[in-house]
């Protein structure tokens, strides 16, 4: 990460991962990105999200790809450092330049209960936003349950766990979650109990 320094720094990385994708036949890419990381760094958020954008734009025009900016607040950092991004990525959300709000980094233990305000803000802020979590990974199935109940969120990321709650899964299906799973994350991760159920 240190060498991401300036905005054509983002933009060159954004827009080599667009290409590949584009070589592996995507047309749509919804692209997480957290700023918390570079922000603590000294890089203002605005050089992580301008960069990123351009890259956007360049994979729209140039290789036909849709895409869409999902920011992500890392939940090993307190969740005041997340109402602080949140604010500070205010603009980007009202101007469209972002759609959604994720929670990444490792799910234990940070469970979504710790960032109920930083969603409220952000939906507060753009009533529009995209919300999203990762959620049941590693963490067991109440991790996603309070991904809906707490974050109000509309998707779940992972989510391999809650085969463990029968309930959940007739939730999951009845509400018509979508489960983004990450199959090669899971055996790159060593998550025993995805291992053990596919």
């Amino acid at each position: 990460m240190s060498v991401l320094m300036t905005e054509s720094d983002f933009e060159d990385l954004a827009w080599d991962y667009f290409v590949k994708a584009k070589q592996d036949g995507l047309h749509h890419a919804e692209t997480f990105f957290d700023p918390q990381g570079h922000v603590e760094r000294g890089i203002p958020i605005e050089t992580v999200v301008n960069g990123f954008h351009k890259a956007s734009q360049r994979a729209q025009a140039e290789l036909g790809i849709s895409t869409k900016l999902i920011m992500c607040l890392l939940r090993h950092l307190p969740s005041q450092d997340g109402l602080k991004t949140i604010n500070d990525a205010k603009q980007f959300y009202q101007d469209g330049v972002i759609h959604g709000l994720g929670l990444d980094s490792s799910e234990k233990p940070f469970p979504p209960e710790l960032f109920e305000e930083c969603y409220a803000l952000a939906k507060k802020n753009c009533p529009e936003i995209g919300l999203t979590a990762h959620a049941g990974e590693e963490a067991d199935p109440s991790f996603i349950s309070n991904s809906l109940d707490l974050l109000k969120v509309t998707r779940i990321d992972h989510g391999v766990q809650s085969y463990r709650d029968e309930e959940l899964l007739k939730r999951l299906a009845k509400e018509k979650v979508m489960l983004s799973l990450c199959p090669l994350s899971n055996v790159k991760l060593q998550r025993r109990a995805c291992l053990e159920s596919s």
